[in-house]
């Protein structure tokens, strides 16, 4: 789910992204829910959503291909 604010538009808040997320290391495996900028921990990994691209415009509608993610993953 994405209420991230549109670059275009001023708002109250930032807004936030929610995404599920199966993460897999060996036998482990777990679908998450991952929201942007808020870390969860998988095993003895944090994990975060650090960047979501496109930026959102309110003139434009983000198709489901057109999104990428940057994860930061520390130990």
């Amino acid at each position: 789910y994405d209420s991230r604010c549109p670059k275009d538009v001023k708002c109250v808040q930032a807004g936030s992204l929610d995404l599920s997320v199966l993460i897999e290391k060996g036998n482990l495996a777990q679908t998450l829910i991952v929201t942007s900028g808020k870390p969860v921990v998988f095993g003895n990994r944090t994990i975060t959503l650090t960047n979501v691209l496109p930026v959102r415009m309110s003139t434009k509608t983000i198709l489901e291909a057109d999104y990428r993610f940057v994860f930061t993953v520390v130990k």
